[in-house]
């Protein structure tokens, strides 16, 4: 009895820790703003062909030499976490997985890309939108 009374307790104390951990984490306002602020950082990374999106919805340096950039590194860190914490919400929503938002996400993002912009695919390979699109 002692052993299920103590279980009930752990339990009870993980669902407890893990409601104050989404208390703690950022509204999907509060994401929405911060991808305001780094979506002209980005769009000039992009543009410039230095990082792109991946076929999971995160954005990735597309040459290593890039991502050792202290700058670069933080930008794609910040907006990857961001993007985790907004699938996780829209998930719990919309009653799918992060993963399956993500990929959403993806193909929303694929669609209003420019065609010089990169993407990479589940095989693991650099495209541009435009060689894409005419394969």
């Amino acid at each position: 009895m002692t052993i299920v009374r103590s279980g009930i307790c752990l339990v009870m104390t993980l669902l407890l820790c893990a409601g104050l951990a989404r208390a703690d984490a950022p509204s999907e306002a509060e994401l929405k703003a911060a991808f305001k602020e780094r979506h002209d950082a980005l769009v000039a990374l992009k543009l410039d062909g230095k990082i792109g999106e991946t076929a999971a919805g995160f954005v990735e340096a597309r040459e290593a030499s890039i991502g050792k950039d202290p700058d670069v590194r933080e930008l794609l860190e910040a907006e990857n976490r961001d993007r985790e914490r907004l699938y996780e919400l829209l998930s719990l929503r919309e009653g799918s997985s992060p993963k399956d938002v993500g990929r959403q996400n993806a193909i929303f993002k694929f669609r209003k890309a420019a065609d010089t912009e990169y993407f990479r695919g589940k095989d693991g390979v650099w495209r541009t939108k435009g060689a894409m699109t005419s394969e």
